[in-house]
Formats: C-alpha cells, sequence, structure tokens
C-alpha cells in the first residue's frame, strides 16, 4: 500500500475488455469482494500500489494478473484518467484508471486470485444490466469504454460516429439500422448492428494472453 506524507492512498484500476466469444461484442472482467469493503459486490480489478512497483503500469499490470490470473504485456496498460477525490470509505484515495490498448481475444479465460471472491466476464452492450459496482465503479467503466471505443471506432469502421437521432431517422424512413436499442458512451451511440460490425473488423487486433497455470473459466 502507497501513501504519501498527507496521507493520500494510491490505487490502480483496470478494465481488462476481450472479445465475446459470439464474436458480436464486449465483455469486461469483474470480481467479487473478499473482503471489506464492499464484501461480496462486483468491482474493477485493481489495488494499491506498492513499493517494489517499478511504475504506474507494473502496478496496473500486477493488480490485474494477481486478481483474474490474466498475464497482459506490460505496454497494453493505457492510463486513462487520475481521479484526486475517489470514492472510498477507507479514506481519502487517489485512483489511477486504466484500460487495455486492444481487447483481449474471446479465448481469454481467468481465475479468481488475492482478495477476489470470483471472477467472471460480463457483457458491457447494456451497463444497466451489470451489478451494482463498488466504490462506483461504474463511472470509470464508462470512461475507460469511452476511450477504447474513440481510438479504435474511425480507424475499424472508417465512417463517423453513429448519431442515436441518424439511426432512428434511418429507421423510420426504413433504411439503415432496423434497431432501437443503443449502446451509449458519452459522445457515441450504436445500434446492434453497428456493434457487431465493429467487432468483427476488429477481431483481428485482439490480443491473446497466456491462460492461468491452475486452470480458469471463459466465462
Amino acid at each position: 500500500m502507497t501513501k504519501n506524507a498527507t496521507g493520500v492512498l494510491v490505487t490502480v484500476d483496470i478494465v481488462i475488455p476481450r472479445l465475446a466469444p459470439s464474436g458480436s461484442g464486449w465483455e469486461v472482467v469483474l470480481i467479487q469482494r473478499k473482503k471489506e469493503p464492499y464484501q461480496g459486490l462486483w468491482a474493477l480489478p485493481g489495488g494499491h500500489l506498492t513499493p517494489e512497483d517499478a511504475s504506474l503500469e507494473a502496478a496496473a499490470q500486477r493488480e490485474a494478473q494477481e486478481e483474474t490470473g490474466l498475464a497482459i504485456p506490460l505496454d497494453m496498460f493505457q492510463q486513462v484518467h487520475t481521479f484526486e477525490d475517489f470514492e472510498d470509505p477507507r479514506g481519502k484515495y487517489v485512483c489511477l484508471l486504466y484500460v487495455l490498448s486492444k481487447p483481449l481475444g474471446k479465448e481469454a479465460c481467468i481465475e479468481a486470485g488475492d482478495d477476489a471472491s470470483h471472477v467472471q466476464w460480463f457483457p458491457v452492450d447494456d451497463l444497466q444490466a451489470l451489478p451494482y459496482l463498488a466504490f462506483h465503479h461504474i463511472r470509470l467503466l464508462r470512461m475507460a469504454l469511452r476511450q477504447m471505443f474513440t481510438s479504435s471506432y474511425h480507424h475499424a469502421l472508417g465512417m463517423q460516429p453513429v448519431d442515436v437521432c441518424q439511426c432512428e431517422i434511418k429507421k423510420d424512413t426504413g433504411v439503415g439500422c432496423p434497431n432501437t436499442a443503443y449502446w451509449r458512451y458519452e459522445g457515441i451511440a450504436l445500434c446492434p448492428h453497428h456493434m457487431q460490425t465493429f467487432a468483427a473488423r476488429t477481431e483481428s487486433a485482439c490480443i491473446d494472453v497466456p491462460s492461468p497455470s491452475n486452470g480458469c473459466a471463459r466465462h
């Protein structure tokens, strides 16, 4: 645990996406907390910095492997944001949010470790369907997903961001998207048709990582 002279604690939290086994969307890893605070609730993988961590990215890499079993290359961790007023009942925290630069492949599997009692892949096509996340991690998840999609969306689809109203206008005229459900990441709104196309075109860019040595869960 890292604590500076003013008594502020520093943590890293990581959003780890993978291509869903169906190939039509994305999933992220959530852990079920083994300890208080928020014992039994789901959260993003993460934890405290230690004096042994060579860098912030090294801390994120270590926490990801300790809690999920995933051995992710160091250069895949991209910092999203620093929260200086992070919500935690234990005191004042600074939270460093990371997301992987590319999704993991659909065969990526996980195992619970460290202070996680369980780990699981959750689809992110409807964030409101996720379980309640400890530490208000839903805010972190939204921000990280927004960065991931904005950094790869144009390259994958070669098109302008899809506005919800535009999709609905096309639907009403019988042209374009026949769907009415949308992913919303602040400035980005994608209907299921566009998301399936996006996932298919980025599958070749997904990264395969070694499986945990003690067996793993793909679900």
